[in-house]
């Protein structure tokens, strides 16, 4: 297939691939800088979690970012060895141990905001409505299964000439 001078390779590819290929570009990119943090993306995505819930179970905690709570221990373990998490036993079982972002913890993730800021500005021209999408996006893809002939509650996508947020 010859692709047009004025008219680049990713412009042909479906929707789904150019948002695989730029979430697998952007979290290597980002794990790239986060590494001299000591920090991954899975780690930032944790810590970010915990500063918003506040203490919380690793079950509720996996379930919040949309993983599974075995994915979630090895990076809650390594944070709790680096003090940026405190981890304390429930005595129900490692799903029930009680998880909270300490002030170490806290401190980082700013740092990791920082990164994420300088990272992703300038990468599309309104950053705020691409933000609002990929939220849409992952709201709904994370709903059950509508049954058929159902519509949709929600939106994913806005078109360009609405200028303002739904409230």
């Amino acid at each position: 297939m010859t692709v047009h001078a004025e008219q680049s390779e990713e412009s042909l590819w479906p929707t789904s691939s150019l948002l695989s290929a730029a979430a697998r570009l952007l979290g290597r990119r980002w794990n790239d800088e986060l590494q001299g943090l000591g920090l991954s993306v899975a780690s930032v995505t944790a810590l970010d979690a915990l500063a918003v819930k506040g203490t919380t179970t690793q079950a509720a905690l996996a379930r919040s970012i949309r993983i599974q709570p075995q994915s979630l221990g090895p990076t809650l373990h390594l944070l709790a060895s680096m003090g940026h998490v405190s981890i304390i036993d429930s005595g129900h079982g490692r799903s029930r141990h009680e998880v909270t972002i300490t002030g170490a913890g806290v401190a980082l993730l700013e740092k990791a905001r920082g990164i994420e800021r300088a990272l992703l500005s300038g990468l599309c021209a309104d950053s705020l409505k691409f933000r609002d999408d990929l939220e849409g996006i992952v709201r709904g893809i994370g709903q059950p299964a509508l049954p058929p002939g159902a519509a949709p509650q929600m939106k994913f996508w806005t078109l360009p000439e609405e200028q303002h947020r739904a409230q």
